[in-house]
């Protein structure tokens, strides 16, 4: 099964507060549909100086929705993993989230998983 990580907000930048909650979806690219339960989501999230930052379950709201919330990262880049430990599928596996954080916005970005060298898996 080839998974894709879709933001549910259609908008890629956010005005900084204090929190920032992301929600998205798990769909089957291969298929073309939302993907099936595949059980709780773990997330890891790096800061822009590479140190893991924060670490948790997201909040599934309902069937393959799901809501992660953390402090607003520092400016620079954060990484956002994600996993489905019940499932087998692990952090290499499903794309990940770039955050660009400035002082006033932060803009989400899409990564693949294939396209992650071999140095940048988990």
């Amino acid at each position: 099964m080839n998974l894709d990580i879709v933001p549910v907000k259609s908008e890629r930048k956010q005005l900084v507060q204090e929190q920032i909650m992301l929600r998205f979806s798990l769909f089957d690219l291969e298929k073309e549909i939302p993907a099936p339960d595949l059980g709780p989501l773990r997330y890891l999230l790096f800061g822009p100086l590479g140190k893991k930052q924060k670490q948790g379950w997201a909040e599934q709201l309902e069937e393959n929705l799901y809501e992660v919330a953390f402090g607003t990262p520092a400016r620079g880049c954060s990484y956002l993993f994600f996993a489905c430990p019940r499932s087998g599928v692990w952090y290499a596996e499903l794309p990940h989230l770039i955050l660009q954080a400035t002082d006033q916005e932060i803009t989400v970005h899409r990564k693949a998983a294939e396209a992650m060298d071999a140095d940048h898996q988990c």
